[in-house]
């Protein structure tokens, strides 16, 4: 696993010891990156990374321009190889280790995160939840991206529930599905 772009392109990753980590595959990464690319510039943006892992997507990102990146995971192997992985970018950011949910209120920022990464566990079923803390607390920047990877059974909360949240796209790379929102005052066209 490697940085795909940017500053710290070809730079190797590491990721940690086990199965309890499951990477996003650099094919994956490439297209959510393409897809985000079309909607926002990096350069400067405020990144959060929830359900880390390795860390690679906030990673890619600090890579790619943006200013920082918070992490959250709640695996003390993650958290290492998140510290290990930002370490070798180069670039500015927090890891804090503990249940997303839980550490999400304790966020803080006037203008909130312009892209946000979640990659829960598969069949975990968190993504609206997470969705509608992130809303709930105000973490979201005024036409921030979000960017879900999950399974074909993760139910997603409907359109109705997520108030300023717009569906921007849902695509499927093998039996990843990766889904993109943007808060209600960007343009609603579909990626394409």
């Amino acid at each position: 696993m490697r940085i795909i772009a940017g500053h710290a392109r070809g730079r190797r990753l590491v990721a940690p010891r086990g199965r309890a980590t499951r990477p996003t595959t650099d094919r994956v990464r490439e297209a959510i990156f393409s897809m985000v690319g079309t909607r926002m510039d990096l350069d400067g943006a405020r990144v959060l990374d929830l359900f880390a892992g390795t860390g690679a997507m906030g990673c890619e990102a600090l890579s790619r321009g943006a200013a920082t990146a918070a992490f959250i995971d709640d695996s003390r192997e993650a958290d290492k190889a998140i510290r290990e992985n930002l370490r070798l970018v180069g670039g500015r950011g927090i890891v804090l280790s503990g249940k997303v949910q839980r550490l999400l209120p304790t966020l803080e920022g006037p203008d909130g995160f312009d892209l946000v990464f979640m990659d829960p566990p598969y069949g975990d079923h968190v993504i609206a939840e997470t969705l509608r803390c992130l809303l709930g607390h105000r973490l979201l920047g005024a036409e921030a991206i979000v960017v879900a990877e999950h399974g074909r059974d993760e139910p997603l909360p409907e359109e109705s529930e997520l108030a300023t949240l717009t569906l921007l796209t849902s695509r499927r790379y093998g039996e990843t599905l990766v889904t993109l929102w943007q808060t209600a005052e960007a343009p609603t066209e579909e990626v394409p």
